[in-house]
C-alpha cells in the first residue's frame, strides 16, 4: 500500500510540473540601422503554443532590460501590444491555440546593442515558465565600408559628420523637400550638417564626376 501511495504521489508530482505551453526558441537577434524607427523580431517569433488541453492565463514580465538609456522598446502578443513603459501584460490561450510574444526595439537614431529578457509563466503555476532573450544590433548605416564617397561619415545627435573623399557637394533636406543646408566640398576636410529639430531628413552628396548618394537620416 505504501508503494502504491508512492507511485501515486510521484505521478501527482509529475502532472503539476508538466510544462503547460511550450515556446520555439529562447533567443531572438534583430538589427537594423538608425534610419529604423523600431526593431521588430520576425513574426511569430517565438510561437507558443498551449499543450495543457486546458485554457491558460498566461503573463510575460520584463525581468531584464540591459538597453541604452536612450533606447525604449514595448512587448506584443497577437492580439495585445503594452505601451512603452509597461513590465508586465497578462492574456488568454485556449487550448492547442498558437501566439507569440515580440518585443519592439525603438533606436530613436542612437546606434548600439542591448538585450531584452521577458519571463513568460502560467499565472495559476509561476514555476512553470521559459524565458526569451531579445538581443538587438544598430548600426549607423553609413560607413566608409558603405560608400565610395566618404572617407568617414558618422550621425550625432544633431546631425551628421563627414569627410568626403571626392570633390563635391552635399545637401541636407528635410522630409517636405525643403533644402535646409548645402556646401561645396574639397577632398579629405571634415564638414558638419546640422539639422534645426528632430526628425527625417535626407543627407546628398554628388561628387565631381556626377555620382550620387543619398542617405535617409532619423534624428
Amino acid at each position: 500500500m505504501k508503494g502504491f501511495l508512492t507511485l501515486v504521489s510521484a505521478l501527482f508530482f509529475v502532472a503539476l510540473s508538466a510544462q503547460s505551453f511550450t515556446v520555439t526558441t529562447n533567443y531572438v537577434s534583430v538589427s537594423g540601422d538608425i534610419t529604423s524607427s523600431y526593431l521588430v523580431s520576425p513574426a511569430w517569433t517565438p510561437t507558443i503554443t498551449n499543450t495543457s488541453g486546458d485554457t491558460l492565463t498566461l503573463r510575460w514580465v520584463r525581468v531584464e532590460e540591459n538597453i541604452p538609456s536612450y533606447w525604449r522598446s514595448s512587448v506584443c502578443t497577437e492580439f495585445h501590444c503594452s505601451s512603452i513603459p509597461d513590465d508586465s501584460l497578462e492574456w488568454t490561450l485556449l487550448p492547442g491555440d498558437v501566439d507569440m510574444a515580440y518585443v519592439h526595439i525603438y533606436p530613436y537614431g542612437y546606434a548600439d546593442t542591448g538585450n531584452v529578457v521577458l519571463k513568460i509563466f502560467n499565472v495559476d503555476n509561476p514555476s512553470d515558465s521559459v524565458r526569451v532573450m531579445y538581443h538587438a544590433d544598430v548600426t549607423t548605416g553609413i560607413s566608409e565600408h558603405e560608400t565610395v564617397s566618404f572617407i568617414h561619415a558618422d550621425l550625432f545627435s544633431h546631425g551628421v559628420e563627414f569627410s568626403p573623399a571626392v570633390q563635391g557637394e552635399w545637401s541636407l533636406i528635410d522630409i517636405n523637400g525643403k533644402t535646409i543646408a548645402a556646401e561645396k566640398t574639397k577632398p579629405g576636410e571634415t564638414y558638419k550638417a546640422y539639422v534645426p529639430v528632430a526628425g527625417v531628413y535626407f543627407f546628398t552628396f554628388v561628387s565631381e564626376n556626377g555620382f550620387v548618394e543619398i542617405h535617409k537620416l532619423i534624428l
